[in-house]
């Protein structure tokens, strides 16, 4: 039997074509709000910010991190808002796939370079039948945030 220490759940989204994953225990919640201000002299990369039941939360578009094509934002796109430090940060994708479990041993160490994006913004890699799942490594992903 596994122990919970040897399983990780991780939520499963398209940014691009590439299909990431991040651990559920970073995510405070998913919301389909996509009525984002925008900031003056913002890094390109932060889509906006976004008033959550009253707290500011800044957008960063995965896309633009990425430096993955642009598109029009479309109704399957979602934030991802999770902890960063004392604030909470949204992370703009192109859709939600899944939630799935997996076992520690399974991950993998992420290549140099995934799709053309530095491996940096990778914590590791997961296989499944079909795809590949980049696991995303949320601190480096925030780093410039700061």
């Amino acid at each position: 039997m596994k122990t919970l220490a040897s399983i990780k759940e991780l939520v499963l989204f398209n940014v691009d074509e590439m299909l990431c994953g991040i651990d559920i225990s970073h995510v405070q919640e998913i919301n389909k709000n996509l009525d984002f201000t925008e900031v003056y002299r913002a890094p390109d990369f932060v889509k906006g910010v976004l008033n959550l039941r009253g707290q500011i939360v800044s957008i960063i578009d995965l896309r633009v991190k990425f430096k993955r094509p642009a598109v029009e934002m479309h109704k399957a796109m979602r934030v991802i808002i999770v902890q960063f430090n004392d604030e909470k940060v949204g992370l703009l994708v192109d859709e939600i796939k899944d939630v799935i479990e997996v076992e520690n041993e399974r991950l993998e160490q992420a290549g140099s370079n995934i799709h053309g994006v530095q491996a940096a913004f990778f914590a590791g890699m997961y296989k499944m039948n079909e795809d590949l799942v980049v696991i995303l490594d949320i601190l480096e992903i925030l780093k410039a945030h700061e």
